[in-house]
């Protein structure tokens, strides 16, 4: 087997992945440039809200959630994927760092759906019952959303993982 193959046992079935060298790099430098412009884009996104008095609004509450749960993916699981294509035994040598990796995109991504859902909610009470939704969409009640919310996606998939109550494979 050569050095960019690997075979590992995952509950029985064995998975063979080979990469030629080309492709590897070609994968890499994509991951990278998307790593340093959805980093860039979502950190001058949260910077610029937090600066701002004046765009710190319940939608925009929203949008920072958003470019939060985004930039986790981009720092975390794309910068891990870059490790796993350099060297694809890695994760299979690091169950813990696969199960961070997991455990952060599935939480991020489940965040990232639900906050454009409350977006949508949002959006219609705005401009269907504009009263309603100045009721509705306080700043502790905004407050309590995104904490519910980042609660509810952890526990959804997350928590019965690390509790051993299932596994990812």
């Amino acid at each position: 087997m050569d050095e960019n193959q690997t075979e590992a046992n995952v509950t029985g079935v064995a998975v063979d992945m080979e990469l030629s060298e080309a492709w590897k790099w070609f994968l890499i430098v994509v991951l990278v440039v998307l790593i340093i412009m959805g980093t860039l884009g979502n950190f001058l996104t949260i910077y610029v809200i937090a600066r701002h008095k004046e765009l710190q609004t319940v939608t925009n509450a929203f949008i920072f959630n958003l470019a939060v749960t985004d930039l986790l993916v981009s720092v975390f699981v794309d910068g891990f994927n870059v490790v796993g294509i350099a060297d694809t035994g890695f994760f299979f040598r690091s169950p813990a760092v696969c199960e961070f990796v997991g455990t952060v995109c599935v939480t991020s991504c489940i965040c990232s759906i639900m906050t454009m859902m409350l977006i949508a909610i949002n959006r219609y009470f705005y401009v269907t019952d504009k009263p309603r939704h100045d009721r509705l969409f306080t700043t502790p009640r905004l407050v309590a959303i995104i904490i519910a919310l980042w609660l509810y996606s952890f526990s959804l998939f997350d928590l019965p993982l690390l509790v051993g109550w299932a596994r990812h494979w």
